[in-house]
Parts: C-alpha cells; sequence; structure tokens
C-alpha cells in the first residue's frame, strides 16, 4: 500500500522514449516480494507516449510512485542524479526503462544487507536478446577471492543498475553528465566510498540487449566518454586505491577507449596519443597485479596495444564487431 513512512529502497528508472518498453520495467517492481520501497521515475522529455503512460500508471498503481519531468532532453546521468536527489530510501537502486528486475532482487539484497552490514550490494544478471533466448553473465565473478575493498574498486562490474548502494554514499557523489560511461565512472567510486561491501552470485537483473543501443553504437564520441569515466575516477577515488584506479584506467582508456576509437574510424595518430598519454602517466601498466583477471581476448589486446601493433589490432575489433552482430 501506499504510505508516507520512509521506505528501505528507492529504485530509480530514468525514461526516454520507452512506451514500449517501461510497462514490463514497471510490471517487475509490481512483482516484488519484497515491498518496502519506492519508485522515482524521472521522464527525459520523452516525444512519445512515455510520460503519459508512466503518468497513468502511477496514479493508478498500489506502489510509492514519485514521477519527475526533466525541463529539457539532459541524458540518462542527470535523470538518475535528479532522482538520487529525490530519493528516500536507505538504500538506491536503479533500472534502465527497457530492462527489468526478477522477482526477489530486492528480497534477495535486503537480506544480504542485513546478514552482512553491507553498504553496498552487487549482484548478476541475464543478457536477454529479445528473442526468448538469455545468457547467465556471472560478472560478481572476478570478486569471489575479494580481501578487501581495493579488489571491489578495481574489478566491480561498472553497471548502477547491477547494484544496490546506502542513499548516504551515492548522495556524496555529483554523478558526471558523461555522453557514455557515467556507469563506469561512479562504481568504483561508490566502492571506494563503502566501508564493507559484498555480492550475490545470482541473475537478479534483466538486461535487454539491444543492437542499435549506445553501447553498440559505431560514434566517435563515445571513446572519449571512456576517457572522460576515467578522469572522474581519478579525481575522486581516494590515493589509497591507488593500482585499483590505475586498472580501471587500463581498462577503460587502453581497452575500451582504444577499441571504440578503431570501431569508429579515428585517426591511427588519435589513437597513438590516446595510448601515449596513459602511458606517460602509467609507464608500468601491464605489470598491475589486475591485469591477470580479464579475460585472455581483453589480455591479448592489450599485448597488441603495448606492442603498438595496430593492423592487428583493427582485425581484432572488426572480428569483435562480427561476433556481437550474430549474437
Amino acid at each position: 500500500m501506499k504510505n508516507n513512512s520512509a521506505p528501505f529502497f528507492s529504485i530509480i528508472i530514468p525514461c526516454y522514449n520507452v512506451v514500449s518498453f517501461v510497462d514490463r520495467t514497471l510490471h517487475s517492481l509490481q512483482s516484488q516480494t519484497f515491498s518496502d520501497f519506492e519508485i522515482i521515475l524521472v521522464d527525459d522529455c520523452s516525444t512519445d507516449n512515455t510520460y503519459e503512460y508512466c503518468r497513468r500508471w502511477a496514479e493508478n498503481s498500489t506502489l510509492l510512485v514519485t514521477l519527475l519531468r526533466n525541463k529539457e532532453n539532459s541524458g540518462p546521468g542527470a535523470s538518475r542524479s535528479w532522482g538520487v536527489q529525490h530519493a528516500k530510501g536507505r538504500f538506491v537502486g536503479f533500472c534502465d526503462s527497457d530492462d527489468w528486475y526478477e522477482p526477489d532482487l530486492l528480497e534477495l539484497a535486503y537480506s544480504k544487507i542485513q546478514s552482512e552490514k553491507a553498504e553496498l550490494v552487487f549482484f548478476d544478471y541475464y543478457r536477454n536478446y529479445g528473442n526468448g533466448k538469455r545468457k547467465h553473465i556471472g560478472c560478481t565473478r572476478s570478486l569471489s577471492n575479494a580481501t578487501s575493498m581495493n579488489e571491489y574498486v578495481a574489478m566491480a562490474f561498472d553497471a548502477l543498475w547491477g547494484l544496490v548502494v546506502k542513499s548516504e554514499i551515492i548522495k556524496k557523489i555529483s554523478m558526471p553528465a558523461l555522453y557514455n560511461s557515467e556507469d563506469a565512472a561512479v562504481v568504483p567510486v561508490l566502492s571506494s566510498l563503502a566501508g564493507k561491501a559484498t555480492f550475490i552470485p545470482m541473475p537478479l537483473y534483466n538486461y535487454l540487449h539491444r543492437k542499435q543501443s549506445l553501447s553498440t553504437s559505431r560514434n566517435k564520441r563515445i571513446y572519449q566518454g571512456f576517457i572522460d569515466a576515467f578522469q572522474f575516477v581519478c579525481e575522486n577515488v581516494p590515493a589509497e586505491f591507488a593500482e585499483a584506479k590505475e586498472y580501471r584506467g587500463i581498462h577503460l582508456v587502453l581497452y575500451g577507449a582504444v577499441f571504440k576509437a578503431i570501431d569508429a574510424g579515428v585517426s591511427g595518430k588519435e589513437i597513438r596519443n590516446i595510448v601515449c598519454d596513459f602511458e606517460n602517466k602509467y609507464p608500468q601498466w601491464w605489470a598491475n597485479k589486475y591485469v591477470k583477471s580479464l579475460p585472455l581476448r581483453k589480455r591479448f589486446f592489450l599485448y597488441l596495444v603495448r606492442k603498438r601493433f595496430f593492423a592487428a589490432l583493427h582485425i581484432y575489433v572488426t572480428v569483435q564487431r562480427l561476433i556481437l552482430y550474430f549474437l
């Protein structure tokens, strides 16, 4: 039932032109086995019927729902930030408006928080292909041997929808308004601020894989987003996590930015500058202890980057693009 008491969770959903998807998202929240939560919908000036649909749904729902609307189209980062400002819950979670929760996500997260006194909880997800097929992505596997918060800063999966976090932690952060990669910027910072983190090695979130999404597009602005995300990490993660920060840079800049720059047809000179700028700051980056945790294909890519084998890198990117297309 709707009530005015502070909920345990605040679930923030940024929305933009998703009227054909958002019903499934909202239904998955209506079906949660844990009921002490609020929903904060933030419409980013949709040009379809998304706002009206959400308004009607909020009016008819038995859940505690707040509907906000941006004054101008501002992107998901700004929408999430506004949602966080309005959150009343002790913990904050996120859901993209074309994705959905498993029915017991909030119940299992609540149990984990209570049993381990955690301030940050990560979980696995399903990658859904829109044809009835889905794949369990074990993104928490890298944390199975974590002995300190360093491992979480370095290796926690960088998607805000893949976690719940104590409200007072995320409210300390001004989330960057990046073209992309906001999550990659924010998740390491959250990990560095949390006193205790843990994970649930079960797929509790459903991510809809769309071939035309921003993450799969070939846009020259995307590679700069990875570089900007790492800059945010450098500025906001404390110095005590130096090796973890360097590893985030390896993953964001030497893998992510270089990959996306090649994929978008950026000039060889510009790509070399990306690599050289990073190596000027981190001349021994390949000795970082976390690199060995990467899958073999990414370590091979980084080997090619280190050796400046750019022709081979172009072949690698082409092959990966073909694999992604046929998934």
